[in-house]
């Protein structure tokens, strides 16, 4: 296996325990939001979605940065072209009543 796949699943795995873990420990959680929007110009879906997933997440458990975290979603979804990680973000500011 090459170091790039390594990275990339270890970007993956990261990312997916931050976004489980952001309802239990919001204020943890943000300390990841750097590196979780570095993640969302990676060149791999996966490694987007996970970080979108996160993201979301993290915008909905944390309130202090809920507003924050919102206007980044949404300059993220104006460059995003996969539907799938759009809808990620779509979604959560659907659930916390914000349009695109």
């Amino acid at each position: 296996m090459g170091k790039n796949n390594t990275n990339k699943k270890s970007k993956i795995h990261k990312t997916g325990k931050i976004g489980n873990l952001a309802q239990k420990f919001p204020e943890k959680a943000v300390q990841a939001v750097p590196k979780l929007l570095d993640n969302t110009k990676d060149k791999g879906t996966v490694v987007r979605w996970s970080a979108a997933f996160a993201l979301t997440e993290i915008a909905k458990y944390n309130s202090k940065k809920q507003k924050e975290l919102i206007a980044k979603l949404q300059n993220i979804i104006k460059t995003e072209q996969n539907n799938g990680v759009k809808n990620v973000y779509l979604k959560t500011l659907k659930a916390l009543g914000v349009s695109e």
